[in-house]
């Protein structure tokens, strides 16, 4: 799983200056993101590519939020 996150850890900072506010769902197989500022809809947009399969998501706080994980 390491190798297939690779590209994510190298676009880390741009993917949270683009996306602040959003959620974001991952696609690994072709290195891609779906953002969204509502969560349904990004869900949506990467279940038409992926009707079945299980996305991993996440939100990016925007800068006045705290990120506090559980």
């Amino acid at each position: 799983m390491k190798d297939e996150l690779s590209w994510l850890t190298k676009e880390r900072q741009d993917l949270i200056a683009a996306n602040r506010g959003k959620w974001i769902v991952i696609d690994q197989e072709h290195n891609k993101v779906f953002a969204n500022e509502n969560l349904h809809t990004a869900i949506e947009e990467y279940e038409k590519e992926h009707p079945g399969e299980t996305p991993s998501v996440f939100k990016v706080p925007r800068e006045d939020e705290e990120f506090i994980l559980l």
